[in-house]
Formats: structure tokens, sequence, C-alpha cells
């Protein structure tokens, strides 16, 4: 690609010393800094009145079940803050609103936007393009920078259902679709969701993660066992990832209990995961690892023969990546991020969010695949991860805009 300016736009951004086990945002403009361009990160960080920093410290549960994950702040952070990582500099600034999950006051979106036009003007910094992940602000934020930078290209990748954004927009959509040049979509599954309520748009894209070319299995033969038994979780803890449903699911699949489940990952369900296997008698087949560095997490793939997490509302999941680059028989949510990706019996499998009835289903028939079955949907599952290495879908990304 030719090196361009690119402003990025996010409300997802890793801290300065953070070492989150994802972050595609943070590998984007990574690696297109490595390839020469000129990154610039607008970060926004939502702050809400006092009061409901000190709720959430008095009531956490509810807290984590309005927000939707275990990540809430319960402190209030209201200064701007600059740093840079792996070369790219970040401007984090706060940005207010009333309530969780919704819109910010149009005086407000005018002051932030203005704000970062500022920001330009001081670093002679003027985007070739303007890229806005997240729906909320980012649509009107972007909107607005278009029109200050009239010869850039915008462009606005969405992470959410259409049925999150309709409930902020309706038909108030529209009126920012001249000023968004190219519509990026997390999955296909997510642009199809959109283009039947909204519109179909000739220059959009699947915005597909990548992962590093080192996680990939360069073994010819991956190591599988004749049936699956080592079974893998990776991700939070939380609700819509449903992940105490393996604990029920893999009894009655392989009731001999010869198995085992290792959770990786923190969050308050880890509670119903031991409660569900006290209640079955399997507490002795699961071991809950917590939360660990994405490098560690490797050799938990190679130990493992299945890597599950059948969550809803995943916009994609770089983690089944992880897991298909490292050879594992990888199963997934149907009609969820990854679904498009993974290809039902050929590099992977799908059942139904949450399903775990469907899932023990799943995991009997496969264990009655051969073994150069089982091989050869592993390999596939490998080929599929080492196309989409993180330089490989960076560059796609800006092709595609």
């Amino acid at each position: 690609m030719n090196n361009k300016n690119i402003l990025f736009i996010t409300t997802m951004y890793p801290a300065p010393n953070s070492e989150e086990h994802t972050s595609v945002c943070h590998d984007f403009t990574r690696e297109w800094k490595k390839m020469g361009s000129d990154v610039k990160v607008i970060h926004f960080k939502s702050v809400f009145p006092i009061i409901f920093y000190q709720l959430a410290s008095l009531f956490r549960s509810v807290a984590i079940k309005i927000v939707g994950n275990d990540n809430i702040d319960l402190v209030r952070r209201y200064e701007d803050m600059f740093f840079i990582k792996d070369g790219v500099p970040i401007y984090s600034f706060p940005i207010f609103k009333y309530f969780p999950h919704r819109k910010y006051q149009k005086n407000t979106i005018s002051e932030k936007a203005k704000k970062i036009d500022n920001v330009l003007k001081l670093e002679k910094f003027k985007p070739d393009i303007i890229i806005g992940h997240f729906y909320n602000p980012q649509i009107e934020i972007v909107s607005r920078l278009k029109q200050l930078y009239p010869d850039s290209k915008s462009c606005i990748v969405l992470h959410e259902k259409v049925e999150i954004i309709q409930k902020l927009y309706s038909k108030e959509l529209f009126q920012y679709k001249d000023y968004i040049d190219v519509w990026g979509f997390r999955s296909e599954s997510l642009r199809r969701g959109f283009e039947n309520i909204y519109w179909k748009s000739n220059g959009s894209f699947i915005n597909y993660s990548g992962i590093p070319n080192e996680f990939i299995n360069k073994k010819i033969n991956p190591n599988l066992a004749i049936k699956l038994r080592n079974f893998l979780y990776v991700g939070q803890l939380i609700e819509r990832k449903f992940p105490s449903s393996l604990v029920p699911a893999l009894k009655k699949a392989i009731p001999s209990g010869e198995y085992s489940i290792t959770y990786v990952g923190s969050g308050s369900k880890d509670k119903d995961i031991i409660s569900a296997a006290k209640k079955n008698g399997t507490l002795a087949n699961i071991s809950l690892k917590g939360k660990i560095s994405r490098k560690e997490v490797l050799e938990y793939y190679d130990h493992s023969d299945c890597f599950i997490m059948i969550s809803e509302n995943e916009a994609f999941g770089l983690v089944y990546l992880e897991a298909m680059s490292r050879g594992c028989i990888t199963i997934a949510a149907r009609n969820e991020g990854i679904d498009g990706v993974i290809i039902h019996g050929i590099n992977g499998f799908l059942c139904e969010a949450g399903n775990s009835i469907e899932l023990a289903e799943l995991i009997i028939h496969i264990n009655t695949i051969s073994k150069v079955e089982l091989m050869r949907i592993s390999k596939n599952a490998i080929e599929t991860a080492s196309k989409m290495s993180n330089k490989e879908t960076a560059r796609n990304y800006i092709e595609a805009i």
C-alpha cells in the first residue's frame, strides 16, 4: 500500500502498560505503522456522573449485568492522556454521557470533533483516511471530521448487531450516509443484518482480525488424539459467552468422565462453572487458570484437542483464529462473528450459541469421525488461519478502503 496519513478513532484501545490478550484496534494501527504509514489514534473513554461509579462499587454484580462484561470502571477518570504504544501516538480523551448505552449529546460530539481538529492542526497532520471503530460516537464524529477534511476517505467499522444500532439511531442513521465513504463489518453476519435494515454499499467489506505469524503451527501433522478428550475455553467468563454450558455438554457427550476442560480467562461466571461441575460430579475434570499472557495461552492450545466457545454477540472472536492456527478442532457459535471463516465440517464446527444439548450432540458426532478426517479438518483450520496474519489483514483493510 502507498504510505498514508491514517486517523484511527475508537472507544477500545489498550492502556499504556496493558498486556491485553487481544486488541484488534492496536493490531491494525501497529501494522500500518510498520508498513510506513503515519498513524494517529484518538481513543474515547466514556465517563458518567459520579453516582454511577459509587453505585457500581456498591452493586458490582448489577453493574456487570448492565455493562455486559466484567471490565467496569470503579474510578472516574476525567483527564486527557497521551502515550505512545509500539510507535503509534494515542490521544485518550474522556467523553461524557449521562447513561450507559445511550447517545452522547450533540454539543459533546461537536466539542470532541473540534478537539480532534485542533490536535491535527497542531501536529500539522492532514488525514488521507479517517477510520472509526464501534458505532457510538464514531459514526457522528467521523461524519463531522469528513466535513472538515472532505478530501479524506472516511470509514466506519461496525462491531455491533443492527438491532443495537437501531435502538440509538433508527432512521437517523441515514443522515450520516453521505459522510461515510466506506462501511466495514467485523463479520458477514453483521453485514447481512445491517444491509437488510439499512442499505447495501458497493464499498462495504469484512474487517477480519489477524494473528501473529509465530502463532501458526508449522508442523505438517498437528498433534490430535483419536477422540476429543482435552477441551479448552479461552475468553472472559461472562454471561454472553456461556462458559458453564460446556460442563453439562461434556458430561453428556463423554459419560465415562475421561476428559478435561481448561478455562483460561477471568470473570464473574467462574462461580457458575464450579456450581455446575459440583452439581453433576465433574469438578475434578475442570481447571480454572485465570487470566494469563497471550504467549502462555499458546501452550494450552497445543495441549488441547478441541477449543470451544459458543458465545453470542461476538463481533469476531480472535481466540477462534488462534485456536485454529494451532490445529485445534474448533467449535464456535452459528450466525456469530466467526461464522463464514469457520465452515461447518470443513475447518471447524458450529453450534447454536449457549445450547449445551446441541453442543453435546455435536461432540458425540465429532468423536465418531475418523482420525484421518479430523486431521484433514485440523489442517484446513491451520491453512485458514495462515492466510489471516496481522500483516495480511491490515494490508487488506487499507486496500478495501
